[in-house]
């Protein structure tokens, strides 16, 4: 075949070619995007800890660090003082109220989500450049530190992916899957293998992992996914904030940019006037 590009050239109208490379961009970007696309093609519930990843599979998230790189440092005394809508847009560490040191964990836990390392050496880290300079957490506390941030944007990155109009189109439900929870919250394991329509309000809410701890995840769907998996549709799904807690109460990554601004607003104006000033002067970073 390649012995004969030259004689199609002067066959080709600019207009094919332009069509041909968008629909190659197109194909590109999907192939990218397969950890959404291809979740339930596993055998049973869709997960794919077991799956045998490629090279290239194993390169970061970059939805998940862009998501987490945005967040500001805003020190606050209680995880409840914020909103969900505020956590989105927020790097805090209840009780950490030193400007410096929540800066220098957000560095820490953004390291770990770009580079991968384990809790370990998290842990190792995090006393290292924080511990010594007199704030010092349990393991307990690191672990859910980390363990919170970790899963709250790869959910965003995951939510950015399965909501682009590709996606939607092609796989219109997405389907809950409940994973190895060692205490299993009851309203999360009924919800196993259970297929809610991907433009249904309860995402907005409930779309995992949506409270401490919470292992569950999604994965989009064809109807003929849903036929062989299994699956149960689902149009009339719980009350969303019975399922995802405090704090958890709105996808993380689904807040629009012109909403964004607004919260960044209202919450400078519940701040002491010296942290708004900070938290001002990163926006202008």
């Amino acid at each position: 075949m390649s012995d004969r590009l030259p004689s199609l050239y002067p066959k080709i109208s600019g207009t094919k070619f332009t069509q041909g490379l968008q629909q190659g961009i197109t194909l590109s970007k999907l192939a990218g995007m397969s950890d959404t696309v291809d979740d339930g093609d596993a055998e049973g519930d869709g997960g794919r800890e077991d799956a045998k990843y490629p090279s290239w599979f194993k390169l970061p998230f970059q939805q998940q660090i862009d998501y987490f790189r945005k967040k500001l440092v805003i020190p606050t005394q209680r995880w409840d003082d914020f909103t969900a809508e505020q956590h989105d847009i927020a790097f805090t560490i209840s009780g950490l109220t030193r400007g410096d040191l929540l800066d220098d964990a957000r560095w820490l836990v953004n390291k770990h989500i770009e580079d991968g390392a384990d809790l370990d050496t998290f842990k190792r880290q995090f006393q290292r450049l924080i511990g010594r300079r007199g704030w010092r957490a349990s393991d307990s506390r690191l672990y859910t530190i980390l363990d919170t941030n970790l899963r709250r944007s790869y959910a965003a990155g995951r939510y950015q992916q399965a909501t682009s109009p590709e996606i939607l189109q092609s796989r219109p439900w997405w389907v809950w899957v409940h994973r190895d929870s060692v205490v299993p919250r009851p309203n999360h394991l009924a919800l196993h293998n259970k297929a809610i329509p991907a433009t249904h309000p309860f995402w907005k809410i409930a779309t995992p992992s949506c409270a401490y701890g919470c292992r569950c995840g999604f994965f989009t769907a064809s109807d003929r996914t849903l036929e062989r998996i299994g699956a149960e549709k689902l149009l009339n799904p719980p009350d969303p904030t019975t399922i995802a807690e405090k704090g958890f109460q709105r996808a993380a990554g689904s807040v629009p940019d012109e909403e964004k601004q607004e919260i960044i607003q209202n919450t400078c104006d519940q701040l002491s006037p010296e942290i708004a000033a900070q938290v001002r002067k990163q926006l202008q970073s």
